[in-house]
């Protein structure tokens, strides 16, 4: 046979043996590239699912502790139209519930949005069984509804009163269609099934089976169980009992988001293996058909090339002997300008060479050496580069301009406790709490703006742990000095927080050192001590004695004031009054008369207060119980209560005690702070707080130690009342004042300024103490201190 011919089969074979060689390994390796990418984003898809059904639900859960903890529904006295329309309220609000329901503990449905069953007991339900152990019920319980016949998912939360004593339960209910929309509008494959199951395996969402809903098991189920105890996610083939062809199938167990622990949910998609080899398939044979036209073309292309190769290559090969032989002086004849002639080319220049000079074997192998060394360097570079970020003890990271992790050390993975996998998904705002995401974009800015940026905030790990760092970041550029994103290092911050903690202790020990040795030197200074105790006593003692005298100069003015107007002021309101009545119509006059009598009232409260004052000056003691002099101080001052929309709340566990008091008196004390309570608060009512317990006496009290003009000793037990309003409560130069005679706080014309004089007095007397102070939450409050008998 001839070389063209030989050519040409061996054109033919190659070009029959390549292209079925390319087109199997296209087959499968696309066919595999296909499987992992279609694997990889089943399992994305899962993941992301399950991501957004626990922050879903977690934000329910947060929604029905809203509802639960609501004033009105936890108060424990609302009327069932009053829970009603805050369950109204809050069904708007949040518009993903269907309906929202109040029962007491006896599971009788108190309020409902829909108004169904009111005054029926519900039956006992897994979500009931959540609640009256104790726990907040979230979406473990999934039913089909009698009325409607959908699934729903229940929320459900015991409501505690202000003492934390159960009133009742708010029942939330979720239609399922809301819940698993998001699973059904994440279904981005052909064909592809999107299936939920709780985890006993039993069908609770499914886009294909919607009869099979808490009803049937999913048939792939037990090698799911077996899959999802070892890793979270996941995803393989397999072949359902009743069906021939394979799926892709991957599944996400739900890990919870928050406080929301999770039902031990799993998501499961399938796809069919035809779906993604169908167009493959059909590919394939399209190319087959294409190549099986094309082969009669390719034989004689196959021919034609062969004869183009034969006849230059038979005049190379002739000349190529000629030069083996030594004549290098041979001309060689070939002079197309195509390969062949390229190389008749290289030939001519070949032998012009061997006439000059011979290649040195030396030098080549020396360029190879250098070659493999540059190499190893760069390896070797690589390696040093990676191994002395991981020696770093800071964790290290690199991030580009659209938040992509670039880089990372082996510090950065170990602390955090993610997995590169799962670090490669994350911003950088996903390490930190959501508070602190505002800071940490101001940060980034920064770095754009200034090269460089340092912050601290606390570094939240997998688990939830979080641990405050200290960040410092700069920009990365490339070769020109274009930014292409930014690097930093975190260094850990506890031990240098424990070590500021052990030096404030240590300092706090010096001082109190200092003073224990002052106090022994002093102790050493007898007559000292004795004197200064005595200079304290008889400051303290020249104080009170300038108050009382004060008081009693006061009180005595008071007295004789009120005597010699009281008769006047009685004389001018009768005549005003007989002169409205007399001028009755003309109005020009009844605005005057009307400023008159105005006045004159207030004039007459004055002179009551001046009375008052005048009039504590000794008590009659006998034994009374506290609580009913509240009681009765109340129901003097209940048609302000009423008028002013306020409301009185009594606690503390002292109500029962008896104590030696003047009723009268005592009673003139509550009736005074519930009036200035009940004026502070305004139009805006609220409610007054009574509180009595029995509490320990500190030295940080006023009047409480060991000397001898102290009212309580140190660690004596008394009796604390405090009255407490909701209103805009005291400045500090209000509260150094606020015992003071004819200080008011109070509009001009609403006050006398002497109702708290009289209360300190009568509460002095009584030999107790009172303080006037702001509460932490907002209002004025008043805390009585008096001896138990």
């Amino acid at each position: 046979m001839k070389f063209a011919h030989k050519l040409t089969v061996l054109f033919i074979s190659i070009s029959v043996i390549v292209i079925t060689i390319m087109l199997a390994i296209a087959y499968f390796q696309v066919g595999k590239i296909l499987e992992s990418e279609i694997r990889r984003r089943m399992e994305s898809r899962v993941i992301f699912t399950m991501d957004a059904l626990g922050r879903f639900l977690s934000r329910s859960l947060n929604d029905i502790k809203i509802i639960a903890g609501d004033p009105v529904i936890s108060s424990g006295n609302a009327t069932a139209e009053q829970i009603t329309e805050r369950l109204i309220f809050f069904r708007n609000t949040y518009k993903q519930y269907g309906s929202l329901s109040f029962f007491n503990l006896e599971r009788i449905r108190i309020a409902d949005t829909a108004g169904l069953h009111i005054g029926k007991q519900h039956q006992m339900v897994p979500y009931w069984e959540d609640v009256l152990s104790g726990k907040m019920s979230a979406a473990r319980d999934v039913r089909i509804a009698e009325e409607l016949q959908v699934p729903i998912v229940y929320f459900a939360s015991v409501v505690n009163n202000k003492e934390g004593r159960a009133t009742g339960v708010v029942v939330a209910r979720l239609p399922a269609s809301h819940l698993f929309e998001m699973a059904k509008g994440n279904v981005g494959i052909q064909e592809e099934e999107m299936n939920i199951i709780n985890k006993d395996g039993l069908l609770i969402y499914s886009n294909h089976n919607r009869e099979g809903i808490l009803k049937e098991h999913l048939p792939e189920w037990e090698s799911i169980k077996m899959a999802q105890r070892e890793k979270i996610f996941g995803s393989g083939k397999s072949k359902r009992p009743d069906e021939k062809e394979m799926h892709f199938i991957a599944f996400c167990r739900e890990r919870g988001y928050l406080d929301f622990k999770g039902n031990g949910w799993i998501i499961v998609s399938h796809v069919p293996t035809r779906v993604v080899y169908g167009p493959i398939n059909k590919l394939f044979k399209i190319l087959v058909m294409m190549f099986i036209v094309m082969l009669p073309g390719l034989v004689l292309a196959g021919y034609l090339f062969s004869k183009t190769v034969s006849l230059p290559l038979a005049m190379l090969s002739f000349s190529a002997g000629e030069i083996g032989k030594g004549k290098l002086d041979t001309v060689i004849e070939v002079k197309s300008k195509d390969e062949f002639g390229s190389l008749a080319n290289t030939f001519k220049q070949m032998a012009a060479d061997l006439k000059k000079t011979t290649i040195s074997i030396d030098s080549l192998n020396k360029e190879i050496t250098e070659r493999e060394k540059t190499e190893w360097d760069l390896k070797n570079q690589k390696a040093f580069i990676e191994s002395t970020l991981n020696a770093i003890p800071d964790i290290f990271y690199a991030f580009d301009k659209s938040g992509k992790f670039l880089i990372w050390n082996e510090s950065f993975r170990k602390v955090t406790g993610y997995s590169d996998v799962e670090l490669h998904r994350i911003k950088p705002t996903g390490f930190f709490l959501r508070e602190d995401i505002p800071r940490i974009f101001v940060a980034i800015e920064r770095i754009w703006k200034d090269g460089v940026s340092r912050e601290t905030a606390n570094l939240v790990l997998k688990d939830g742990t979080q641990l405050p760092y200290e960040f410092i970041s700069s920009v990365l550029k490339d070769g020109v000095g274009n930014i292409i994103g930014f690097s930093g290092t975190g260094r850990d911050l506890s031990e240098r927080k424990k070590a500021e903690e052990d030096l404030s202790h240590a300092l706090k020990k010096e001082i109190k050192s200092r003073e224990i040795l002052s106090s022994m030197l002093a102790d050493n200074n007898e007559i000292r001590k004795r004197l200064e105790q005595n200079i304290e006593e008889l400051k303290r003692a020249q104080a009170l004695l300038v108050q009382a005298e004060k008081l009693s100069s006061i009180g005595q003015l008071a007295a004789g004031v009120a005597h010699e107007v009281k008769n006047p002021l009685a004389v001018i309101q009768l005549g005003t009054e007989y002169l409205m009545k007399k001028l009755d119509g003309q109005e020009s006059f009844q605005e005057t008369l009307s400023d008159i009598d105005q006045s004159v009232k207030r004039a007459n409260s004055v002179v009551k207060g001046l009375l008052n004052l005048a009039g504590v000056k000794k008590i009659n003691l006998s034994e009374e119980k506290i609580l009913a002099v509240i009681d009765s101080s109340i129901l003097r001052v209940k048609h302000e209560l009423i008028k002013n929309h306020v409301n009185i709340v009594k606690g503390g566990d002292a109500q029962n005690l008896s104590v030696g008091v003047d009723k009268q008196q005592m009673e003139q004390v509550f009736i005074n702070l519930f009036m200035n309570a009940i004026q502070a608060m305004g139009v805006q009512g609220g409610d007054i707080s009574v509180y009595l317990d029995i509490v320990r006496m500190t030295e940080e009290l006023p009047d409480v130690g060991r000397r001898s003009i102290d009212r309580f000793s140190v660690g004596e037990s008394a009796l604390r009342i405090v009255v407490r309003d909701r209103g805009p409560g005291f400045s500090f130069g209000q509260l150094e004042k606020l015992f003071g005679p004819f200080y008011t706080t109070k509009t001009a014309g609403l006050g006398t300024g002497l109702g708290l004089v009289v209360v300190k007095e009568i509460v002095e007397l009584h030999g107790g103490i009172i303080i006037a102070a702001n509460h932490d939450g907002g209002g004025a409050q008043f805390s009585i201190y008096l001896k138990i008998s």
